[in-house]
């Protein structure tokens, strides 16, 4: 009885003084080019996509404190963490889970900054991004004609998934990247499936946590 007693009575020194700890940690998918590691103060956050940028990795992160800017701030410290273990010098923020007024600039905003425009507090979902003009794939100016392979998205069945094709251009990594360009537009990231007989490769596009 004493033992349980004691136990008791050390949970709730835990929580009055502030000491209890909860789990909280992110997952990393990588769909680009890995850059190398840079310091977690360098990670700037994005509300809408910068002018130019690249798309490194998929980053879901989750916490379990208790109250929402805990919760809030330990997600958004796993997110700076993840992005610079990858080099990405940006997190672009999942649209769905920031509420933002029209006009309101996309970034760069500090971590301190952007906690006010997220609209949740539950697992969060980014984009690890390399933004600035040596930025490799995206950037929203007009597209010129290319003779690169381009992935398209096949007819399908099913609501929750879309298959893309890919030309084969003889690399593995960039076949993925052109797969995934398509795939990220759907909130997913690409999987690789099979390699038809004609030669090309079909990629499915699944969940982030699939």
């Amino acid at each position: 009885m004493s033992i349980k007693i004691s136990a008791t009575l050390l949970i709730l020194s835990m929580l009055l003084t502030g000491c209890f700890f909860f789990h909280q940690g992110h997952q990393t998918i990588i769909t680009g080019i890995v850059r190398p590691k840079i310091d977690d103060d360098d990670v700037r956050f994005f509300l809408s996509p910068p002018a130019r940028y690249e798309v490194i990795a998929i980053i879901t992160a989750q916490a379990h404190q208790m109250t929402r800017n805990n919760r809030i701030n330990d997600m958004l410290d796993e997110f700076r963490k993840g992005a610079a273990g990858v080099g990405a010098n940006g997190v672009l923020l999942d649209a769905s889970q920031v509420a933002v007024l029209p006009g309101t600039p996309s970034g760069p905003y500090s971590q301190d900054s952007v906690v006010g425009f997220l609209n949740t507090d539950e697992n969060l979902r980014a984009q690890a991004i390399y933004y600035g003009p040596d930025a490799l794939i995206h950037a929203q100016v007009p597209e010129t004609k290319s003779e690169a392979p381009q992935a398209a998205v096949a007819a399908t069945t099913s609501a929750s998934y879309a298959t893309v094709v890919v030309t084969d251009t003889g690399d593995s990594g960039k076949n993925l990247r052109i797969a995934n360009k398509t795939c990220i537009k759907l909130g997913k990231v690409a999987k690789f499936s099979k390699k038809r007989d004609n030669g090309t490769l079909v990629y499915i596009c699944v969940d982030v946590m699939h």
